[in-house]
């Protein structure tokens, strides 16, 4: 993900629970009910999983202490 802040936000598969790893801080993330392709951390930011017209995600947005930060998915 590109942005003044961050360089990059991984998500990653550890033990059946999605992760996201910035720099050093990761965190679970927790599906939201009802709303495909969003989930939450324990620090309430959000993380959405934007796809394409086949159903591949293509982007990851993710919201945080205010901000949004978008990124291509690599």
């Amino acid at each position: 993900m590109e942005s003044s802040m961050i360089k990059m936000i991984e998500i990653k598969v550890k033990d059946d629970m999605l992760i996201a790893v910035v720099y050093n801080n990761n965190g679970e993330l927790d599906p939201v009910k009802n709303i495909k392709d969003q989930f939450i951390r324990a620090d309430g930011s959000t993380v959405n999983f934007i796809r394409d017209e086949n159903g591949n995600i293509i982007k990851v947005k993710m919201n945080a202490l205010g901000m949004t930060f978008e990124g291509n998915k690599q």
